[in-house]
């Protein structure tokens, strides 16, 4: 039930940090899932949000959070032994879309770690990226714009929508209990899979 206070990864360099600008009113950080993904795993259930397009997605909060005041910052999917070519496939795509966007990108191949993206975000958005779990972990507020394996346990965060997107916005994005999590931890915990980011009581 405690917040992710301590971050460590052999994929970032935490001696680089994000330097906020001046010129940020609010910032709002997208942290997009590689498109690599999309076809690999089978729960990501994206077919009725944004013709199952994480790039809609995107494109339809980037006109949104400008009429709120955020800037926007895109921080393509780190490039790790576990993908090859990140840089290459997915460089291309999400620059051409910051600069249509007006967003600032942040390459693959950067070692600027999320973490501190999250930290210094007023706001954090996904489509369907694990990285949404540490963002409430963190305490920061989130948005999703799609389906994914967590997003049902959050249901006031969704915009899957432009209009949700619009309505979530002027509500104010609201931080995510922890306790929402455990149905998806039990989930994963019976799925065989290692949860890294929660610490199990034995006694439960």
């Amino acid at each position: 039930g405690e917040r992710l206070s301590d971050q460590r990864s052999d994929y970032y360099d935490f001696s680089e940090r994000f330097d906020l600008k001046p010129h940020y009113r609010k910032l709002a950080v997208f942290f997009p899932t590689t498109e690599t993904e999309f076809p690999v795993f089978s729960d990501f259930y994206t077919t009725s949000t944004f013709q199952a397009s994480q790039q809609n997605a995107f494109k339809a909060f980037a006109k949104v959070a400008k009429e709120f005041g955020y800037d926007i910052v895109v921080r393509a999917h780190p490039q790790t032994p576990d993908f090859e070519n990140v840089e290459l496939n997915e460089d291309t795509i999400w620059r051409k879309l910051c600069h249509e966007s007006g967003a600032e990108f942040i390459s693959a191949s950067s070692r600027i770690n999320s973490y501190d993206l999250v930290n210094k975000s007023d706001l954090c958005v996904t489509y369907c990226s694990s990285i949404g779990i540490e963002t409430v972990l963190l305490g920061k507020p989130l948005l999703i714009l799609g389906e994914s394996d967590y997003s049902e346990y959050m249901p006031e965060n969704q915009g899957f929508t432009n209009e949700g997107i619009k309505n979530v916005l002027e509500r104010g994005v609201p931080i995510v209990p922890i306790s929402s999590l455990f149905p998806w931890a039990y989930w994963q915990l019976k799925g065989g899979i290692a949860l890294q980011l929660f610490k199990i009581d034995p006694g439960w």
